[in-house]
């Protein structure tokens, strides 16, 4: 975690000696400490679950849990749609804004394709399921949709 710190750093400190910006190593600095938050958040709820599902054994039978990578799929339904209406119909103020916006949704269908994926592979007995399957649908939708307005 401290390489990837002094990593981001390193990158803060080239944004802002490229043309002396000062809202620039911020940026970097904020995207660096929002990746390292997200993997903080992820691989502490993974590490708690494991320990309260140790602790309480095995699930009761018939009981199933909710699938959390469709959830996590499923909720990027909405954003994903959001943003390929705010790009489709409403444009962006310059070409590079349209640019990062559709790079940005981009991002976001794959990681909602892979969210999906796992979900459906999954072969323990998990509750929402068919939320990863909606959400793969809709995602294949708006990657032929990105595909229709190319970058």
């Amino acid at each position: 975690m401290g390489a990837l710190v002094i990593w981001g750093a390193l990158l803060a400190l080239g944004a802002w000696r490229l043309d002396g910006d000062y809202r620039k190593p911020w940026i970097v600095l904020g995207c660096t400490f929002g990746f390292l938050a997200l993997w903080w958040f992820v691989l502490n709820r993974f590490a708690v679950r494991r320990h309260r599902e140790a602790l309480e054994g095995e699930a009761l039978e018939g009981e199933a849990t909710w699938s959390t990578s469709a959830l996590i799929s499923f909720g990027l339904v909405p954003i994903i749609a959001l943003g390929l209406l705010w790009d489709f119909w409403l444009g962006s103020w310059t070409e590079l804004a349209a640019r990062a916006l559709r790079f940005g949704m981009l991002a976001l269908i794959m990681v909602a394709t892979i969210a999906a994926t796992v979900s459906l592979s999954d072969p323990r007995k998990l509750r929402g399921k068919m939320l990863g399957l909606v959400a793969l649908v809709f995602c294949l939708l708006a990657a032929m949709a990105a595909m229709v307005y190319p970058l």
